[in-house]
């Protein structure tokens, strides 16, 4: 190989890189939305479950 075609086939692998560790940067952030918005579900999901067992003890007084 030339001089200037290792310098060519550097180039390329250094772009190509620069692509995978900006596709990882972009699936780290991704996965950060996702378990931030999980969280928030979950945190739904328990203060749900806290207003059925509330519900559920007053029926149960009631009746």
């Amino acid at each position: 190989m030339t001089e200037v075609s290792q310098q060519r086939a550097l180039g390329r692998l250094e772009s190509k890189v620069d692509l995978i560790l900006a596709e990882n940067e972009w699936v780290a952030h991704s996965r950060k939305e996702q378990y931030e918005k999980l969280e928030q579900i979950t945190r739904k999901a328990d203060a749900t479950d806290r207003k059925i067992d509330s519900i559920d003890g007053r029926l149960k007084a009631v009746e």
